[in-house]
């Protein structure tokens, strides 16, 4: 993922850090920790092992387990609007998708966790521990 801005990857996440999360987030390039998982609308559809994600709303190439069939653990409110993009419906550690791989049903996603303070965005990680 590219992000304009300057990003700190190896930064001290002891610092207090949260009392700099505002709620301006662009919620399409990263998730705000403050916010919680569901604050994450971007458009990252592969997985960190390189694999397409399957649709949501679909059951083709790997049968949905039925509590994510429901559309308000999505952000979208809408199973056909989260298409195959990385979400975290089931508020684990990190985002996740079904894949298109007969293979293997679901992996891992690389969602940065960010905040935005006085204009500049900063990463502070991303989640690959599903």
């Amino acid at each position: 993922m590219t992000m304009n801005s300057v990003c700190f990857i190896n930064c001290n996440i002891s610092l207090h850090m949260y009392s700099c999360f505002v709620d301006d987030v662009d919620r399409h390039r990263c998730f705000n920790a403050f916010l919680g998982v569901g604050s994450y609308l971007g458009h990252l559809n592969t997985t960190v092992s390189g694999k397409q994600c399957q649709r949501w709303d679909e059951d083709t190439m790997h049968v949905r387990n039925e509590a994510y069939t429901n559309p308000s653990l999505f952000p979208e409110g809408n199973l056909s609007l989260a298409e195959n993009y990385c979400r975290n419906p089931d508020i684990y550690r990190t985002f996740w998708c079904y894949t298109m791989d007969p293979n293997v049903r679901w992996d891992s996603c690389n969602i940065w966790r960010c905040f935005k303070n006085n204009g500049t965005w900063y990463c502070i990680e991303k989640g690959t521990n599903r």
